[in-house]
This record gives C-alpha cells, structure tokens and sequence, in this order.
C-alpha cells in the first residue's frame, strides 16, 4: 500500500511539475503579446489558453500547442490590407482557429500523425478583394481545425 501512495505521488507531483512548467513556457513564448496586438504570439504547453484577436490591422501570427490544446478566436480582428500571415504548430496537441466568413483561407500544410480540417468557405465563392489568410500548418500527432463561425 506504501509503494502505491508513493508513486501516485510521485505522479501527481511530476504532472504539477510538468503543468507549472507548460504555464511559464506559454507565458515567455507569448510576452508582449495581447488582444489588440496585430502581431501575436500563443503557446499552450501541458495546458489550455484561448486567445481572441480584436486587432485593427492583424499582420500575422504564431501558435504552436505541445500536449496541449489553443482555441483561437480572429473574428473581432480587422487584417491588414496585404493579408494575415499565421503559422499554426501542434505537437500532440490540438488547435481550432475561428476565421470570418468573409476571409480566403489558404493553407499549406505539413501533417505527420493528426489530422487538418477546413471548414471555411471556397476561395473561389468569396469576391476578389476578400482579405487573405496564409495559414503555415505543421502537425504531428495532433489535429487541427480552420473554420467560419457557427
């Protein structure tokens, strides 16, 4: 019974290691970074963080999720005229991305073990002038979902 109260505290102690960590990871990988930011930075490690994007000329933006998951919000985000350049890393973890209607998503991807799916419009159902999200995706043994509003 001892041997068994030892590991499972050994465990919960290494996991609240582990979690205190992934908290300062996303803290230093995100400095200097907030909501009205047009230039973002999201980290999730060993943990959760949303993220909403109420920029008035988002120019880009970086989140990578390891054994962790990000849920990012751009829909109160205005882009910048020359478009949204976003690079979207998940490492056993998992990411969904919340795009406006009225954006082009445009992806180009690196998938090795988890899964990408786009639910966004067709590029070529959206006028000429639509503001153009270009999304770098990598993923390894995690998923990741692009989509419009419900």
């Amino acid at each position: 019974m001892k041997r068994a109260a030892k590991t499972l505290l050994s465990i919960a102690l290494v996991s609240t290691g582990f979690s205190l960590l992934g908290l300062l990871a996303s803290r230093v990988f995100g400095k200097g970074t907030d909501e009205d930011s047009d230039d973002f930075r999201v980290g999730a490690f060993w943990s959760g963080r949303q993220f909403v994007s109420r920029s008035r000329s988002l120019c880009s933006g970086t989140a990578v999720a390891v054994l962790g998951g990000i849920d990012l919000d751009l829909t109160e985000a205005q882009p910048h005229p020359s478009g949204v350049d976003l690079s979207l890393r998940t490492y056993l973890g998992g990411m969904r991305v919340v795009v406006p209607a009225g954006w082009k998503v445009h992806v180009e991807e690196e998938v090795g073990g988890g899964q990408l799916e786009l639910r966004t419009a067709d590029p070529a159902d959206l006028p000429d002038d639509a503001p153009l999200v270009d999304a770098e995706v990598v993923i390894r043994a995690g998923g990741l979902v692009i989509q419009h509003p419900d």
